[in-house]
């Protein structure tokens, strides 16, 4: 892309909108597709702003664009891609390290120390092919020999691809009618010519023919390419051709492996960018990496983002090539997967149908010494967890219970007697105990076939689970309950279960998503005559509109809910008056506030009700100059043991910013940073943003600023993706307050400005709320 950096967005909001339209899109069928918010899509393409990346990829997914669009959208948006060979080294990735003997034989080859034209590497996917690949171009230049580069793509691209492309490019001033073999020898003025392509296991029949015509014809290419060996078995056309280069004695192979212990960690370290990592992270993300590179660079990022620890979550990134891999394999293949996932590690697994592992083993997935098939790194063992399919999780589950099981009647005695155990625990505020109990619950309830006992089981695991952090893992067990309870027509399971998923999609930051099955519980609600379970929902309703940034309908919802609860459900009415007091205290009306919270400590008391009073009335006295008083109110409550780890994530912001008011920076930091790291090991994107708002503003007073504007970085892409103008609020705040604080902003004022205008138009949805007296 040519142009300023501030034409940028513009030009790539021009594109998106001329794409969008030619998919026959609307911007909120475009949002819904991406994970986005249609708000976010209109100030895209009105060129308010550049894409952050993970916005990029989601677009780019969503339009299933042809190469060319999808490279010219990238382009646009200032985003570099990943170097293709002719651009050089990645400066990000830098150097190979740990590939002494791989570099020896390329420059060996280089060289011509070696009759053999062809010199293939091969491994399987991120285990660092194209980044040897560009230290050869790299080498090559520095020594005058010309490069031709190109590489093959999964979809798409010319026929003849890479050659034909790359060959006319180069060699403009020849005719259509030259061959490949010509085109190279014409090239080659002052000696060889050094062909350089990658992912030829993607070549196509076409592109083979023309790259077999050059090795044969013209002595003065050599050909360094690379290939995925997990991806060409027998019958590969690539394979027919290696076969006949081995024996004419014309190629020479470089198996590419992971690095070894002291290569990964300076890989790892490179990749954390020289942020200080704690050993315990450093040391977990090498055992997952398992020396493959493009592991340990994605975890390394990862872990210096969050500086001080580990999350359970994997990158977004890595996630989905893993993913990638994994669905390129025939059904019956991932079908088998699927059982050796559902274990807690890589340990060998005994399989009925070996054969259909095959593939798997192939491709490099899985490998079996003899003891039995297993995975071969945990990231894989992760990625497969995560992802299995709900209506894979009650056979596998089914096929892992213990073999002392043996009647179907005892487990399923056994079965109903740990889910009532999870259930009773559940409503004393045990969560791990009951999530534990749960787990316990599944197996036996898999095998005795009684689904509705196994629903059960889901759902207990999966909202404990919430409770104690497990964001990802209890979505996946509230959608099995769900879908379980509807095969068994069982509507009260099935309600709670789906009560379950849009308080998770809430808190996962998936707000529409969360709106729906809100909105599908209170239906059902209502056509029951369930009272009480209408006023818990149109609080939850209310909630989502308020993050939506309709205010004035969420004031309405509250006041609903506020209603119908004080008749039927005192927690109900209490929970609304709560998240009320949160939208008072953003609009800044912290009178009205403090009386809604007045009537909610007089209401009968129960403990999650206390927590969120408590942390409610602490923000207040944070905002009212009385930090220490806030300290005293939630240190009782987070000295009991234990605190389920979602109201942590909830209390800890508010300490934080309570130790900062009170001038205790190291205090203010520590605290800080634990919240913004277990707000994302639970999935809890709106304890997220507010941790983020605190450590951002912490760390500018720190003078840490590049951290602190990292920090706010992250909370305004969350506030992208989720469309929330609540999240938005928190995120400008902090960057209003990190901008005085680190003297980038000459005008306050200006600095300031979109918080103004947040705020503004809250308090003008919000008349005066007459809070009775009782």
């Amino acid at each position: 892309m040519t142009g300023s950096e501030d034409t940028a967005p513009e030009e790539f909001g021009w594109i998106l909108n001329r794409l969008r339209r030619q998919a026959g899109l609307t911007q909120e069928e475009l949002a819904d597709r991406a994970g986005l918010s249609a708000r976010g899509i209109r100030a895209l393409e009105r060129g308010g702003r550049p894409p952050r990346a993970f916005t990029l990829r989601s677009l780019v997914e969503a339009l299933e664009l042809s190469t060319q669009d999808r490279d010219r959208m990238i382009g646009a948006a200032g985003r570099v891609r990943r170097p293709g060979l002719h651009e050089g080294p990645d400066p990000d990735r830098g150097m190979p390290l740990g590939r002494d003997a791989e570099l020896r034989s390329i420059l060996a080859h280089l060289a011509g120390k070696t009759v053999r034209q062809v010199l293939l590497l091969t491994g399987p996917p991120g285990i660092g092919k194209t980044q040897l690949l560009q230290e050869a171009t790299r080498l090559a230049r520095m020594s005058d020999v010309p490069v031709l580069s190109g590489a093959c793509h999964r979809f798409g691209g010319h026929a003849g691809a890479p050659l034909f492309p790359t060959l006319a490019a180069a060699d403009q001033g020849g005719s259509d009618a030259d061959t490949a073999a010509v085109r190279v020898d014409r090239l080659a003025r002052r000696g060889h010519v050094l062909l350089v392509l990658d992912d030829l296991q993607w070549i196509t029949d076409e592109g083979l023919a023309t790259l077999a015509s050059v090795v044969r014809e013209s002595r003065r290419v050599r050909v360094l390419a690379a290939y995925r060996g997990t991806e060409v078995g027998v019958g590969h056309p690539l394979s027919g051709f290696v076969s006949e280069l081995v024996g004419a004695d014309a190629v020479t192979h470089v198996g590419v492996g992971p690095l070894t212990p002291s290569a990964a960690e300076a890989v790892l370290d490179r990749a954390t960018g020289g942020a200080e990592v704690l050993a315990p992270g450093r040391i977990r993300a090498l055992r997952v990496a398992g020396g493959v590179p493009l592991y340990l660079e994605h975890l390394g990022r990862a872990l210096a983002s969050m500086s001080d620890a580990w999350s359970d979550e994997l990158p977004w990134e890595l996630v989905h090539v893993v993913r990638d891999r994994i669905m390129a394999l025939p059904a019956q293949t991932v079908a088998a997967l699927d059982v050796l996932a559902a274990g807690t590690s890589v340990d060998p697994v005994t399989l009925p149908g070996d054969d259909d592992l095959a593939p798997a083993i192939a491709a490099g997935l899985v490998r079996d010494d003899g003891d039995g098939a297993r995975l071969v790194d945990e990231v894989v063992a992760r990625v497969l967890r995560d992802g299995l399919a709900t209506g894979r999780r009650c056979e596998v589950d089914r096929g892992l219970v213990p073999a002392v099981v043996h009647e179907r009647r005892d487990a399923k005695s056994l079965a109903q007697v740990r889910t009532s155990t999870a259930s009773d625990l559940y409503g004393l505020g045990r969560f791990a105990e009951s999530a534990r109990e749960a787990d316990l619950a599944v197996g036996p309830a898999a095998a005795s076939d009684d689904l509705s006992v196994l629903a059960s089981a889901y759902l207990w695991r999966g909202l404990a689970g919430r409770m104690i952090g497990r964001g990802s893992a209890a979505i996946a067990d509230l959608h099995a309950a769900e879908s379980l309870a509807v095969r068994q027509a069982d509507d009260s399971l099935a309600g709670h279960a789906r009560t379950g998923l849009a308080i998770s999609h809430f808190y996962a930051g998936r707000l529409r998503q969360a709106d729906r099955y809100f909105r599908q519980v209170l239906d059902e609600a209502r056509r029951a005559g369930d009272r009480a379970l209408v006023a818990r929902t149109e609080g939850n309703l209310a909630v989502c509109a308020y993050c939506f940034g309709d205010w004035g309908p969420a004031l309405d919802q509250y006041a609903r809910a506020i209603e119908v609860g004080s008749a039927t459900s005192r927690w109900a009415e209490a929970w609304a008056r709560l998240n009320r007091v949160e939208m008072l205290i953003l609009a800044h009306r912290f009178d009205e506030a403090r009386a809604d919270l007045r009537l909610v400590v007089a209401l009968p008391q129960e403990l999650d009700i206390v927590r969120r009073a408590t942390t409610a009335r602490a923000v207040l006295e944070v905002r009212a100059g009385r930090p220490q008083n806030a300290l005293r109110y939630l240190g009782p409550l987070l000295d009991r043991d234990p605190v389920p780890e979602w109201y942590v994530t909830e209390m800890l912001p508010t300490v934080a910013a309570a130790h900062l008011a009170a001038g205790d920076l190291n205090r203010a930091s520590a605290v800080a940073s634990s919240a913004v790291l277990r707000s994302r090991a639970a999935v809890h994107v709106p304890g997220l943003v507010d941790a983020l708002r605190v450590a951002a503003v912490v760390d500018a007073h720190r003078g840490a600023h590049a951290r602190s504007r990292s920090l706010v970085d992250e909370a305004l892409g969350i506030t992208e993706v989720a469309g929330s103008p609540v999240f938005e609020l928190h995120a400008r705040e902090a960057l209003a307050e990190v901008e005085r604080v680190c003297g980038r902003g000459t005008d306050p004022g200006r600095a300031d400005a979109a918080v103004i205008r947040l705020r503004a138009d809250l308090a003008s949805a919000l008349p005066e709320i007459a809070v009775e007296v009782r």
